[in-house]
């Protein structure tokens, strides 16, 4: 009788051990399943938000109409002006060293006004500023169906010392990565 509840007792004791295992198991899927379920709308939203992006990103920045300003004609350019002529001809922001000295000797004025004038033309400080037209580049590149250049070609090409500074620009200026902007356009 003794041994016979022992046996029934040591049967309970497993009995118990197995649901507890059911138990624990039950719940660590449950909890897999609803982070699989969190990332995957996460991801849904995501690939969402770089669509709207890319989308709005290349409407606005790819109009054809160049920009007028009243009265342009009886006025001389200002320093500003001259500087992005300068930059939009002699694409002078592809280079990979140019420094605002350079720049400042070209225009034929010193340091201090063409950074003032960058500052007032455009809100930023010069390197920002050639950043900006680099992206801006990148993106009528990348947008563009029939090139497929690697994009550590496209970054030395634009001027950019490393794909790590690129990458950075590019996520700064557009909101997602380049390759995800080559990916989503191309869908658009």
């Amino acid at each position: 009788m003794e041994r016979h509840k022992r046996i029934i007792q040591e049967k309970e004791t497993q009995l118990i051990q197995s649901r507890h295992k059911n138990t624990v198991y039950g719940a660590s899927i449950i909890v897999v399943l609803i982070i699989a379920f969190t990332t995957g709308l996460l991801y849904i939203r995501k690939a969402r938000m770089y669509r709207l992006i890319a989308l709005s990103y290349y409407e606005t920045h790819h109009d054809t109409k160049p920009i007028s300003t009243p009265n342009q004609s009886r006025q001389a350019p200002s320093l500003w002006e001259t500087l992005q002529k300068l930059m939009s001809e002699d694409r002078l922001y592809r280079k990979k060293d140019i420094s605002l000295e350079e720049l400042a000797s070209q225009l034929n004025t010193n340091r201090t006004y063409l950074s003032e004038a960058v500052h007032n033309g455009s809100g930023m400080n010069l390197r920002s500023y050639i950043n900006s037209l680099r992206i801006k580049d990148a993106t009528t590149i990348l947008s563009s169906k029939d090139n497929e250049i690697p994009l550590k070609a496209l970054s030395e090409d634009l001027g950019f010392n490393d794909l790590s500074t690129f990458y950075r620009s590019f996520q700064k200026i557009v909101g997602m990565p380049p390759s995800r902007f080559r990916q989503e356009i191309l869908n658009i």
